[in-house]
């Protein structure tokens, strides 16, 4: 490869992160105005459950509406996949797996959330909003049902990291993705 066709790529690279910046930045504004409405917001406290105020704001700041709020279970995969720095396609496919198996459709706001998220690393905000909404959510079941919701959780985590490790793909988990996976551990603990 030529010095210029290297110069092309790079900026093509950059031309395309600016195109994805942008995308995100517009969809994570529309999903906060419908997530702002009074309707939606009522509608996010019935099918969340949620109760503390401050954690539904935070929410809706982040663009999570009612009908999304499903996608934010899945934040701890997407954290696990840019542990690395990139999401891979492997993990991103893994991922997509996932959602499809929780009903999560193509097109729908759920799914748009997981993509943008896949496309830009969540801020630190939406991540601690998903952290307070998953221990209230956890403070409501029993021990059983916790300890379900932290295999099945854990498995899960695997699978994104070994999406992409290995030989062949398979079966490497890097240090950073097994500290991402400690840590998320230890909030669903």
């Amino acid at each position: 490869m030529s010095p210029q066709d290297d110069s092309l790529t790079q900026r093509g690279k950059a031309l395309e992160e600016v195109f994805f910046r942008n995308v995100d930045a517009k969809l994570l504004e529309d999903l906060k105005r419908s997530a702002a409405s009074e309707e939606m917001r009522t509608d996010l406290i019935r099918r969340s459950g949620l109760q503390d105020e401050t954690l539904i704001n935070e929410l809706i700041h982040q663009g999570v509406t009612s009908e999304g709020v499903v996608a934010l279970r899945l934040i701890p995969m997407v954290l696990v996949a840019w542990a690395d720095r990139h999401v891979t396609e492997a993990e991103h496919k893994t991922i997509l797996d996932e959602a499809a198996k929780r009903g999560i459709e193509v097109g729908s706001i759920a799914h748009r959330s997981l993509e943008a998220w896949l496309q830009l690393k969540p801020e630190s905000e939406l991540i601690d909003a998903w952290e307070r909404y998953t221990k209230e959510l956890l403070s409501g079941m029993g021990p059983a049902a916790r300890q379900a919701f932290s295999s099945e959780l854990h498995e899960e985590l695997m699978a994104v990291a070994k999406a992409s490790g290995g030989v062949l793909g398979f079966g490497a988990v890097s240090d950073a993705e097994t500290q991402v996976i400690e840590r998320v551990m230890k909030i669903v603990a």
